[in-house]
């Protein structure tokens, strides 16, 4: 017996239009990357700083529309925050946007990941 995995409308809607996709990094632009295509999803952003502070976000992604999802309505809320090396997002605030279900969490994983490689390169051009 297979079963179909329903997506709820904020995936369908970023899977199909997603918000700011990127080509290659811009010079103005810090990049961060998490997971590994290999294991079937990986997520690099691409954040322009005004200090700490994300002005834009851009992203590429490979991986299941979940995935992809999460990838571009993030880049949305992103801008305004800081950026932080110990960037935590709020689990359930993303499953409850996104209808998460338990084996898809990995995703957020991967976001924070790719976050925080934005801040360990970040402190790092500055170090």
């Amino acid at each position: 017996m297979s079963t179909v995995l329903e997506y709820n409308k904020v995936v369908v809607d970023h899977f199909n239009q997603p918000r700011n996709a990127a080509g290659g990094p811009g010079a103005d632009y810090v990049c961060g990357e998490g997971g590994s295509a290999d294991n079937g999803a990986w997520m690099e952003f691409q954040l322009k700083l005004d200090k700490r502070r994300i002005q834009q976000a851009r992203f590429r992604a490979y991986g299941c529309p979940h995935t992809i999802a999460l990838a571009s309505w993030l880049t949305d809320r992103l801008v305004g925050e800081q950026l932080l090396e110990d960037h935590v997002l709020d689990k359930k605030e993303v499953a409850d946007v996104l209808g998460l279900p338990a084996e898809k969490m990995r995703s957020v994983l991967i976001a924070e990941d790719a976050l925080r490689d934005c801040a360990d390169k970040l402190s790092g051009a500055q170090a």
